[in-house]
């Protein structure tokens, strides 16, 4: 299903899972595209599907001005058609994958290859493609040993309390991340259900949705259309979510009041030593008729400079950094009461970036007026004679 496409973008818009395909370049070419990570790892249960995200860097984006057609080939067939794509800048983009959940258990190694074509049929391929992929993947059987075919009988209680006992083949096994939870949560489909718990009955029905912010609209048609129903969103029921939430604003909270409060007092007292140590120099001005308030507003207009330059170059370096953390993931190690990690997501907050400039330049200049009006009303002779 190869197709053509244009731009950095849409570079792998169209994703060909080949069994077994030539080509590619050599020599001494750089490769068309560099890839973070440069290998793909993964540890997953029989049934489960991992989902990767690789960051492609292009050598050479002029290249990707005309046309390109990209062939993704994966000899082993361990990947899925489906690929989800995220345009970091005018060269880099993020590809997620996934893994096939029908992978059998053991050790899966072997090497994807990206060409990058100027044809459908790939006869002639960019320079510094096509560019390797190696990947190694563990898969190893669930915590009930159940792979998909295999037989399992489920034992409930119905709802008149009595004991149900149903065969079930398994079609699959998946992992939520949460060990307690994988030990005890099966997914059947309703008329199983149903029939093992004895009951005709629905008492809950859950509505997935692709976005967050759909969730109210579609609150409200549901509650609209079934009114007889109780219609709850995902946060109304998670109370331990909110719970740590509050917990973390309160911690972080507190912590930033921390900072703040240190903030001010280094800033108040670097531009105190600016100007203190040149009370000879304002006595001077003094002398030669220059007037307190014109000092005041000159020596805050230099706390501006300084403050604002200060804040600048804070803001470009936490800039700098944010970007090489979307340019290069990082993979954050499984949390209390997990079993899988998850990616470390940097959201770049232009407002914030503009408050806090804003922040520093008005407390540089409240500093340095409210020092400079202290200095600025010595006496002269006190202050030439100031040491």
């Amino acid at each position: 299903m190869a197709r053509s496409i244009r731009g950095l973008a849409a570079l792998l818009v169209s994703l060909c899972l080949l069994w077994g395909c030539g080509g590619g370049g050599g020599g001494a070419t750089p490769p068309a595209l560099t890839l973070s990570p440069s290998s793909l790892t993964a540890n997953q249960q029989a049934g489960t599907s991992s989902t990767l995200t690789v960051r492609a860097t292009a050598s050479d984006p002029s290249v990707f001005n005309s046309t390109v057609y990209v062939v993704i080939v994966d000899s082993q067939g361990v990947l899925t058609d489906s690929l989800d794509l995220t345009e970091i800048d005018a060269r880099t983009f993020a590809a997620t994958i996934h893994t096939q959940p029908n992978l059998s258990i053991g050790r899966h190694q072997g090497t994807l290859q990206i060409h990058l074509c100027r044809d459908a049929q790939c006869a002639s391929e960019f320079p510094g493609s096509p560019v390797p992929l190696p990947y190694d993947f563990t898969v190893t059987p669930g915590p009930l040993k159940a792979t998909p075919g295999s037989g399992l009988t489920l034992l409930a209680s119905t709802t008149e309390g009595a004991l149900n006992a149903l065969d079930v083949t398994v079609q699959g096994v998946f992992s939520t991340g949460i060990p307690d939870v994988d030990k005890r949560l099966v997914y059947l489909d309703v008329a199983t259900a149903q029939k093992l718990l004895v009951t005709p009955r629905v008492s809950s029905l859950g509505v997935f949705l692709s976005h967050m912010e759909a969730t109210d609209p579609a609150r409200q048609r549901i509650a609209a259309a079934l009114p007889q129903l109780a219609v709850q969103t995902w946060l109304d029921q998670a109370v331990f979510y909110k719970s740590v939430k509050e917990l973390y604003n309160r911690i972080f909270g507190a912590l930033g009041l921390v900072i703040g409060v240190i903030v001010v007092f280094v800033v108040t007292n670097a531009m105190a030593m600016a100007i203190i140590e040149r009370t000879r120099e304002i006595g001077t001005l003094r002398a030669l008729g220059t007037l307190p308030g014109q000092l005041i507003r000159s020596l805050a207009l230099e706390g501006l400079v300084l403050g604002g330059a200060g804040a600048l170059l804070g803001s470009l370096i936490a800039l700098a950094v944010s970007m090489m953390l979307l340019w290069f993931p990082v993979q954050m190690p499984p949390p209390p009461g997990r079993s899988t990690g998850y990616p470390l997501q940097v959201v770049i907050d232009g407002g914030l970036y503009g408050a806090t400039l804003l922040a520093m330049v008005l407390l540089s200049m409240a500093a340095s007026a409210w020092v400079a009006r202290r200095t600025v009303r010595k006496p002269i002779v006190d202050a030439l004679a100031h040491v």
